[in-house]
Order: C-alpha cells, then sequence, then structure tokens
C-alpha cells in the first residue's frame, strides 16, 4: 500500500470519526429508577442531559433518592451501550477495526 492510499485511508477514517462524534451527541437514551421516582437521560458519551424527579420522590429520604438517581442513571448506561453499539456497527465505522 503506497503513502497515497495510506492518505485517503486516514481520510476515511477521519471521517468515519467525524460522523461517529455526531452520531454520539444525537444519540439519547433515558433510565427510569425501579420505583419510577428518577428519569435520568444520558447522551451517547453518557453525559447528563437531563433529569426529573417525581412528585413522589419528594417524600422520600435523601439516601433513597440517592439510590434512584444511581439506578436510573445505570439503566440509561446500559441503554447508551447497547445504542453506540449498534449505531457503529450500522455506521461501518467499525470495519476499519476488523483488518
Amino acid at each position: 500500500m503506497g503513502a497515497f492510499d495510506q492518505l485517503k485511508d486516514l481520510a476515511k477514517m477521519q471521517q468515519a470519526a467525524k460522523e461517529a462524534e455526531k452520531i454520539m451527541e444525537e444519540l439519547r437514551a433515558t433510565g427510569v429508577s425501579r420505583k419510577g421516582y428518577v428519569k435520568v437521560t444520558l447522551d451517547g458519551k453518557k453525559g447528563l442531559k437531563n433529569i426529573e424527579f417525581s412528585d413522589d420522590a419528594m417524600k422520600i429520604t435523601p439516601d433513597e433518592l440517592a439510590k434512584c438517581v444511581k439506578e436510573a442513571h445505570k439503566a440509561a448506561g446500559k441503554e447508551i451501550d447497547k445504542l453506540v453499539k449498534q449505531k457503529m456497527k450500522n455506521s461501518g465505522f467499525a470495519d476499519f477495526f476488523k483488518e
């Protein structure tokens, strides 16, 4: 493989990386705690985009509320992992790492 071919491959990889970055920024998943007190929405990089508390959440102890936040975050994280894996598989970005 010549230098020109390597540059073409590099350009393709850079374009695929930009597309993957855009996908990650736009991706969203919401997780809900077991009792439904908390909803957490994450982006593809697992950055917190939104958090909601039900009216009943104000009636539980701070420790219980913290546990619910963790549960909802974990659920959203698992969903993001599935979505990212699926999106990357379908985008062709993973093809660069098969060789």
